[in-house]
């Protein structure tokens, strides 16, 4: 039996929220490790090479599992590096093995994944929506509260995930808890106030932050900044901040354009703050996650002294752009600007050499 054939052209399957299987033996499997068997007929299809699995042991028994195979292996390498170093929590991603297999002509890296729903985030909130159901408030709150968590977890563990948006955000079976999946382009940091360079445009227009655009220096407030896109996307029941068309979205991403007014939570004007300051052009500026877990916005109190949580705001009612200013302490200050005016002047001494090169 062959090994499923990855190909570069082929196209995602995020929009369809069915199972594909191929024609022949749908149950036909392969042994790929001591515990792992694939079923390369039967593929999940919410997330591109993704195949049903099944997880043989002795305690548990015989049980289904999902096999990703990412068409890039340094993508597959780095999630797998990532999701080792983040570890268990019930709002990530389980990674049960990660290996190479070859198949004759190719080498491929796997993970087993624990197996989820069928629907991400993005296709279960685009579902709903079209049902004509009512807007579940409790639904989104209980979401993003968890999606909130899973990332303070990631970002203790060092991990900027760069590609965060409800597309790679998957449901449990009993769609009751989100999984943060898809780490392919994630990178590790050494301390949470490190920057680490990224050399090409890094996440997904609509969510990713400025510095995504090109190459740059990204940090876990990267992260934030599509963190504050998706839990608008959420609260406003499928809107964005950036406008109606994607065609103004990279513009208005850049220059700090958005419209906050669709937000449907009770809290409205504490939740526009929290989003309002995770916007912000300049990433300094941004809330960090453990200052948007800790957010007001979360209790039940009403919304009381947002000017007086870590944050300056000069203009609260003007949502088209983001005046907000994290309090940060001096040792932090000088920490995070110590570091830039270091990889600015980096940044010169390499000009220099290139320069005195050429001659």
């Amino acid at each position: 039996m062959e090994m499923p054939v990855v190909s570069s052209d082929e196209s995602d399957n995020t929009d369809q929220c069915d199972s594909e299987e191929e024609s022949g033996d749908v149950n036909e499997s392969r042994i790929i490790s001591d515990l792992i068997t694939i079923l390369p007929r039967k593929k999940l299809c919410y997330h591109g090479h993704v195949f049903v699995g099944h997880i043989m042991s002795q305690v548990t028994g015989i049980r289904e599992c999902a096999v990703k195979i990412p068409r890039e292996h340094e993508q597959s390498v780095a999630e797998a590096n990532s999701l080792r170093i983040i570890g268990p929590h019930v709002h990530v991603i389980s990674l049960i093995q990660s290996d190479t297999i070859n198949d004759g002509l190719f080498e491929y890296t796997y993970l087993a994944l624990e197996k989820c729903h069928g629907m991400n985030l993005d296709q279960f909130l685009i579902s709903h929506k079209k049902s004509s159901s009512e807007y579940n408030v409790d639904m989104s709150m209980r979401y993003c509260k968890q999606l909130v968590e899973g990332m303070k977890f990631v970002h203790e563990k060092l991990i900027i995930h760069k590609d965060l948006k409800p597309a790679n955000i998957l449901l449990s079976l009993n769609l009751e808890c989100i999984k943060i999946a898809d780490f392919g382009l994630s990178q590790k940091v050494k301390s949470m106030y490190s920057m680490v360079y990224s050399q090409y445009r890094f996440g997904t227009l609509g969510y990713q932050p400025p510095e995504g655009f090109g190459e740059s220096y990204v940090s876990l407030k990267s992260d934030c900044f599509s963190l504050g896109v998706v839990l608008y996307y959420i609260f406003s029941n499928g809107e964005s901040p950036f406008g109606i068309t994607s065609d103004l979205w990279e513009y208005n991403t850049k220059n700090g354009i958005f419209d906050l007014s669709h937000l449907l939570v009770p809290k409205v004007k504490s939740m526009n703050h929290l989003i309002k300051s995770t916007l912000s052009l300049d990433r300094r500026c941004r809330p960090s996650i453990w200052e948007i877990a800790a957010h007001p916005c979360w209790s039940a109190s009403e919304d009381v002294g947002l000017s007086d949580f870590g944050y300056r705001c000069e203009d609260e009612t003007d949502d088209s752009k983001c005046n907000a200013e994290p309090l940060r302490s001096v040792e932090q200050m000088d920490s995070e600007d110590d570091l830039q005016l270091s990889l600015q002047a980096l940044t010169i001494i390499e000009k220099l050499i290139k320069a005195i090169n050429r001659k």
